[in-house]
């Protein structure tokens, strides 16, 4: 499912969510990978890759309005892609190598301390750049008249490990080396 994420939506330096106004929110580990200049139609790993200008720990806060998150694609549409907001983690300036060895990750999450869920940068569509290719091979909403989509200064994500609960940590063992990302769901 690929759904936008608006500006209104994103949450930097916090370390604390408030949910009190969300359904039934979920919380999925995200890599957020910035671009620094557009990714055209057809685009490849290596093209990918050297086109990333940062990359960050984060969370995608998911909220559903069907009861028990029994949904169709076309419901998610519909719910606006079960988007609430995305909270990013300290932001690491990136090299192409270190890019392409994201899907090399593992992350763990704890919730109050203690493990709940593992996930490797393989778990969505093969790793972020992979994820990233499989939207840049055809032209989707948004794509200029030569079939670009301009990833300028905006954030995409692809999330490998999902839970639920109170005080939520990350932490990912990786090439590239990221700070922990917390956030106490209030």
């Amino acid at each position: 499912m690929w759904a936008p994420v608006y500006d209104d939506g994103l949450r930097e330096g916090v370390d604390e969510f408030d949910v009190a106004g969300l359904v039934s929110p979920k919380m999925e580990v995200e890599v957020v990978l910035s671009f620094e200049r557009p990714v055209p139609v057809g685009a490849g790993r290596q093209q990918i890759a050297s086109a990333v200008g940062w990359a960050a720990l984060g969370y995608e806060i998911v909220d559903c309005h069907y009861p028990g998150w029994a949904l169709t694609p076309p419901d998610m549409v519909a719910d606006f892609g079960c988007h609430a907001a995305l909270v990013i983690g300290t932001r690491r300036r990136t090299t192409v190598e270190e890019v392409l060895a994201l899907s090399d990750l593992t992350i763990t999450l704890r919730c109050d301390g203690e493990d709940v869920a593992t996930g490797s940068g393989t778990d969505v569509l093969g790793g972020p750049v992979d994820a990233v290719c499989a939207v840049a091979r055809e032209p989707r909403d948004g794509a200029d008249s030569r079939g670009r989509r301009d990833h300028d200064g905006r954030a995409d994500s692809e999330g490998p490990a999902s839970a639920r609960g109170t005080c939520w940590t990350a932490q990912a063992q990786a090439s590239l080396s990221f700070d922990p990302i917390t956030v106490r769901l209030t």
